[in-house]
């Protein structure tokens, strides 16, 4: 039971570690990325060298054990925001919506 709790356990069920490209740090809230960055995606067999094409905001589910845990088309609210940080100082406010 315990074995099925290892995050190389997990990762074999499909899940994966999101982390910086830069600095390596592991990404858990999307606000900590821009439209844009580099990332790197650890899977259970390799990686994925990645870059950040928009980004949605979980509205619902705990995230926790048992919860939902993941994104889901069902579960945002937010539209995707593909939008560059520079490119949004140039935009009014309902140009972004």
């Amino acid at each position: 039971v315990l074995s099925s709790l290892s995050p190389l356990s997990v990762m074999d069920r499909g899940y994966s570690i999101c982390q910086d490209a830069a600095t390596g740090a592991v990404i858990t809230d999307v606000s900590k990325v821009s439209v844009g960055d580099q990332i790197l995606v650890r899977l259970s067999r390799g990686s994925l060298e990645a870059s950040v094409l928009g980004k949605r905001r979980r509205t619902g589910g705990d995230g926790g054990a048992g919860g939902a845990g993941g994104i889901d088309a069902r579960d945002v609210s937010d539209p995707i925001d593909r939008s560059h940080p520079s490119d949004r100082s140039h935009r009014s406010d309902k140009e972004t919506r």
